[in-house]
């Protein structure tokens, strides 16, 4: 059994796309140490809409 995380597929779609919208966001996401990722991702699986999505992504810049 593979139990290797994966952020691609482990990441709810609304968080990728998200990221994909602000690419400084992005590249400190992937900075951040695998289990800091893990964190993300799964804080970001209470979000519901597309705008607090954008307010969760904005947190990892300190943007508010």
């Amino acid at each position: 059994m593979n139990n290797k995380f994966d952020p691609q597929s482990d990441m709810p779609v609304g968080l990728k796309m998200a990221l994909t919208q602000n690419l400084n966001a992005l590249n400190k996401f992937t900075d951040l140490p695998e289990q800091g990722q893990i964190n993300f991702i799964e804080g970001a699986r209470g979000v519901k809409t597309k705008q607090d999505m954008t307010a969760y992504v904005n947190s990892l810049m300190g943007i508010n």
